[in-house]
């Protein structure tokens, strides 16, 4: 049992290390994308009918860094300003699917090849579920409840971000540490510790002798209603990869399991509808399948091995990982302070006050 736990430490730490600086490239990254786009911009470039606003919606959301719930906000608010149901789902499907920050990390944990299909299959399968709820779902005049959204400089919701580029990269900097890494940090702390346990628990052979297709079905039954986002789900398929899962199956994972979730859907199925949300969620399952088999029949007999296997010694980190780890540990020490804080006065807000 201490040798079980003690691997499983070894194989956290060894993750948590090796990706911890990309982590931080990928915040710093996601600092630039809020200050060179801010949601206005966004919401007139799609806020056209047609096959042209979904494209656009896909290659607007693959760089930025919101996970499947916080997504949704911003997706409806496209809604709401004239975006056809075809680019508001293609959006909803390609932005927690990958983002500056995912992709860095999955740089860091499996290799150059998985970091450029990532992004490039989930374009693919943003344009395909957006096309099939443009054709299939039936036309809908106006979102039902959307809420505005706030300038991320000056909190306005009616800004015209005329701001200074300064403003703006102070601003966004602000966004990225007080409300966007709060939405992830708890799940991505979870996805590595859970990666560790996985690491260390699971025979090397495991998915050997199941079938390519096989191991989608169950990647698919796990991701669709587990919320994960896709800075988490990285570390958990780099350690199944290590343990056999061919590429196909675990680029579906990390196609599925952040764009689907139980809250996500409910929410699409109020807004847009139940019709709408059942496209949705085919959309993403069929397109990843297909993605996933064209992927292990055509690049299958590569070599896949991910990078996590080679950090088995502390010997293999430098001063980029420890000023890494350093950075993102501060980061996620100012989230906990503030979330205890926040929980503290909430609670003291409600408390009978003893006379």
């Amino acid at each position: 049992m201490a040798h079980w736990l003690l691997n499983i430490l070894r194989e956290t730490a060894n993750i948590a290390w090796e990706m911890a600086p990309f982590v931080v490239l990928g915040l710093l990254a996601a600092v630039g994308v809020y200050a060179l786009f801010p949601k206005d911009r966004i919401e007139q470039l799609l806020g056209r009918r047609g096959i042209g606003s979904t494209v656009k919606a896909a290659l607007v959301g693959i760089p930025l860094p919101l996970c499947s719930c916080g997504v949704v906000p911003t997706a409806l608010s496209l809604k709401k300003r004239g975006a056809s149901d075809g680019a508001t789902v293609s959006f909803l499907v390609s932005t927690p699917e990958t983002g500056v920050d995912s992709i860095a990390v999955t740089y860091a944990l499996i290799n150059p090849a998985m970091t450029i299909l990532r992004p490039v299959a989930a374009f693919i399968s943003a344009v395909i579920t957006g096309l099939l709820v443009e054709g299939l779902s039936r036309r809908q005049d106006d979102a039902k409840v959307v809420d505005a959204d706030t300038c991320v400089v000056c909190g306005d919701d009616n800004c015209a971000n005329n701001h200074s580029r300064r403003s703006r990269l102070a601003g966004s900097f602000r966004y990225v540490l007080n409300d966007f890494l709060p939405d992830i940090a708890n799940w991505l702390v979870l996805g590595i510790v859970v990666s560790g346990i996985l690491a260390a628990s699971l025979p090397g052979d495991l998915f050997v002798g199941a079938t390519s297709l096989g191991q989608m079905a169950m990647v698919i039954a796990i991701g669709v209603p587990l919320y994960i986002c896709a800075s988490a789900s990285t570390p958990i398929a780099a350690v199944l990869l290590a343990k056999g899962m061919t590429p196909g199956a675990a680029l579906v994972f990390l196609l599925v399991g952040p764009a689907t979730n139980i809250a996500s859907l409910i929410v699409i199925a109020r807004v847009l509808g139940k019709r709408t949300a059942a496209i949705y969620l085919g959309g993403v399952v069929i397109s990843s399948l297909a993605i996933g088999l064209t992927v292990n029949a055509a690049f299958g007999a590569w070599n896949w091995t991910p990078n996590i296997t080679s950090t088995s010694t502390a010997e293999s980190f430098g001063l980029f990982h420890y000023l890494g780890a350093a950075a993102l540990f501060a980061a996620f020490v100012h989230v906990w302070r503030r979330q205890v804080t926040h929980w503290w006065q909430h609670r003291r807000a409600v408390l009978p006050n003893p006379t």
